[in-house]
């Protein structure tokens, strides 16, 4: 069968693209002159009663750590968040947000800085003023490429704002010939078997991202390996105490202790439907 990409990139490529973008110049640029805006203009305030020869170096030495997990850590949580549908700009603006906060907490405890009056609310405000600035940039000035990169197709990226769900991803990734709705989705290996009203076709891809190339609610993860379109929730039973599900055609397929809640609203939801 034709194996065909998700529209999340694997971890591994996403990861590398992301390294590819931060060392991009233009994003080299953007974190020198910020370091250089707050060697002008924060030291007085932030660590005025810290000696020169620390404060400055100290400065330095934060914002390189910031890069560094930017690098070395943050494209996986991206990666993550991307296939759960976390828009690329809330993933960013929450990164700097914790890192100001954290920032300004424990250099409270730790350097000579008054919290009160201007002084606190200008070392709080520092982080917002510089960072959503630099954020947004960065952001306008590599859309085109992320979403080259990070997805396929590129309008499956949540970059701005959540892809909206009600779109079948899967269903658009499918040859054309079996373009119908997704009856069920069965893990087996690295690969991921579709099966439509249409026929069968298999992607090299992990469950999760299949699952997550479906319209929000329109089914259940019954089992690690097997998801089925709520429709297809036909019965709920036991068999040796162990949970089953029994679709429309009279099939069993396993079902998890974890998912029963999860099974019942389906069925309940269908048959509220059907009245």
């Amino acid at each position: 069968m034709q194996r065909q990409r998700t529209a999340i990139v694997a971890r591994g490529k996403f990861v590398e693209n992301w390294h590819r973008i931060l060392m991009s110049p233009v994003f080299l640029s953007i974190t020198v002159l910020h370091i250089l805006f707050l060697l002008a203009f924060s030291i007085p305030e932030r660590f005025g009663a810290l000696p020169d020869l620390v404060a400055y170096p100290l400065v330095v030495a934060l914002h390189g750590l910031y890069v560094f997990i930017l690098y070395q850590w943050f494209g996986h949580a991206l990666h993550w968040l991307s296939l759960r549908n976390i828009p690329w700009s809330v993933s960013l603006l929450l990164f700097f947000a914790v890192i100001g906060v954290a920032e300004w907490a424990l250099g409270a405890l730790v350097l000579p800085v008054e919290l009160g009056g201007s002084r606190g609310l200008w070392y709080l405000s520092q982080g917002p003023a510089l960072y959503l600035p630099a954020v947004a940039i960065c952001l306008l000035y590599y859309e085109r490429s992320a979403r080259a990169l990070m997805a396929d197709p590129p309008e499956a990226l949540p970059y701005w704002r959540p892809v909206p769900r009600a779109q079948n991803l899967l269903v658009d990734r499918l040859p054309q010939s079996l373009r119908a709705p997704v009856l069920r989705i069965e893990a087996a290996n690295q690969y991921v078997l579709v099966t439509t009203e249409r026929g069968a076709h298999e992607f090299r891809m992990p469950m999760q991202e299949a699952i997550a190339l479906m319209p929000e609610d329109s089914g259940v993860r019954i089992h690690r390996s097997v998801w089925l379109d709520n429709g297809q929730i036909g019965q709920l039973t036991y068999r040796n105490g162990n949970p089953k599900v029994v679709d429309p055609q009279g099939r069993i397929w396993p079902a998890s202790r974890g998912q029963v809640e999860a099974i019942r609203r389906a069925m309940a939801h269908r048959s509220e439907a059907r009245a």
